[in-house]
């Protein structure tokens, strides 16, 4: 959920939210490109008890000492970089039904999923992503598994697809860098082609003297 949907939802000012990140009571786990804040369900929690506290009679200032400097709990202060779905896949000029199936096959994992259903991702992730694009774009979707073993450090992954992933990615690159040297060539003389020629106005020729009574 974002940061600043969070009072909406629950009936709240923006700077009682305020207040409760700063106290600590409200953990931000990530901030997107639009700089928004994403929280989790806890955080929604957080405030429902807040709430309740204050409606028993409880001040803020208390609420905030116990609940955000006590139970705070401990490494939960990283920030991450997060990605929508929408980013991710306009970076890599990809369908997003491609990423989504990729999270659906267990090839990538998504950070958290937005209020709306949408699938968020942090940076390792996207990382991902990246070579798996770069595997569609080669032709080479099938060593998927292997690839995505290989940056994730995957201790059980074979050995002998690494070395078979690590010879077909060679040739394939090869074979592009080839044609890539020949449609380099090429491309001149398909943008002269491709150019619109200018018309041409046809020449009028003016009729002489009695050329017109020739015909009668």
């Amino acid at each position: 959920m974002v940061l600043g949907s969070l009072a909406k939802a629950l009936g709240v000012t923006p700077d009682l939210i305020k207040r409760l990140e700063r106290a600590g009571v409200i953990v931000p786990l990530g901030r997107d490109r639009a700089g928004r804040i994403w929280v989790d369900a806890d955080a929604r929690r957080q405030v429902e008890r807040v709430q309740s506290l204050m409606a028993a009679g409880y001040p803020e200032r208390d609420i905030a000492l116990v609940i955000g400097r006590i139970e705070r709990a401990p490494g939960r202060t990283r920030i991450y970089d997060v990605f929508v779905l929408a980013d991710v896949a306009s970076t890599e000029a990809i369908p997003p039904e491609l990423v989504t199936r990729w999270v659906d096959d267990g090839l990538v994992a998504a950070w958290g999923v937005a209020e709306t259903g949408e699938l968020l991702f942090e940076s390792g992730a996207v990382a991902i992503v990246s070579a798996l694009a770069a595997l569609e774009v080669l032709g080479l979707s099938d060593h998927a598994q292997a690839l995505v073993g290989f940056i994730a450090r995957d201790p059980n992954r074979p050995s002998d697809a690494i070395a078979r992933l690590h010879q077909v990615i060679g040739q394939r690159i090869g074979a592009v860098e080839r044609a890539v040297r020949v449609l380099r060539k090429l491309l001149p003389q398909l943008s002269q082609s491709a150019a619109p020629k200018p018309r041409r106005r046809p020449l009028l020729r003016r009729r002489g003297k009695g050329e017109g009574d020739a015909s009668r």
